[in-house]
């Protein structure tokens, strides 16, 4: 017996491949650039908290990107490390509560930037703690976070440009008809 295919379910498949596709080509491609951390990871990983039904589906997108954009790049020296970067890199998809009850510029905005913001903080304790607690004590997290600001442009950039790039392309499509609106309570203005 043949089943057939909800449509919204072939939505939401095209939207994880997609998203990782972009992920996984964007993070390649930014670091042979030396664009440290201009990779749309997190900004996937928001948007699909908000878009896709099941919340552990959105969390697979960013788990995803990197797993498969890490066979190519360096890793991470300690699994540990990887496992918790993984993690912090699922924070946006929290986020699918608020977008989804107030849609705006300023609420994904908001949420980029938080997320971003987030990720820093989260990642850096990560890798001081396992890099360098036991020879920088506690003064060493704030010159962890004080050399990671370099690298924080970037990412800070980059979740916002690439934000923008999915929730702006998701709202004109939804504009133009070619995709439903996700949440009921969501109102995209003309």
């Amino acid at each position: 017996m043949v089943r057939k295919v909800k449509r919204e379910t072939i939505a939401e498949i095209s939207v994880i491949v997609l998203l990782v596709v972009v992920g996984v080509g964007m993070r390649l491609m930014s670091n042979s650039l030396a664009l440290w951390n201009f990779a749309p990871v997190t900004a996937a990983a928001l948007f699909a908290g908000y878009y896709l039904s099941r919340r552990s589906m959105a969390m697979a997108v960013p788990v995803l990107v990197m797993v498969l954009s890490n066979i190519w790049l360096p890793q991470y020296g300690d699994w540990r490390v990887a496992v918790a970067i993984y993690a912090a890199l699922t924070l946006p998809v929290l986020c699918r509560g608020i977008l989804r009850k107030k849609y705006s510029a300023m609420t994904i905005g908001g949420c980029a930037a938080g997320s971003s913001l987030a990720f820093f903080v989260v990642s850096n304790l990560i890798f001081w703690y396992f890099y360098g607690a036991l020879q920088n004590p506690p003064q060493g997290l704030w010159q962890s976070y004080v050399a990671a600001v370099p690298f924080y442009k970037y990412t800070l950039a980059s979740d916002l440009v690439w934000t923008t790039v999915f929730f702006g392309s998701y709202t004109l499509a939804v504009r133009l008809g070619v995709v439903p609106v996700v949440c009921a309570k969501v109102k995209v203005r003309a």
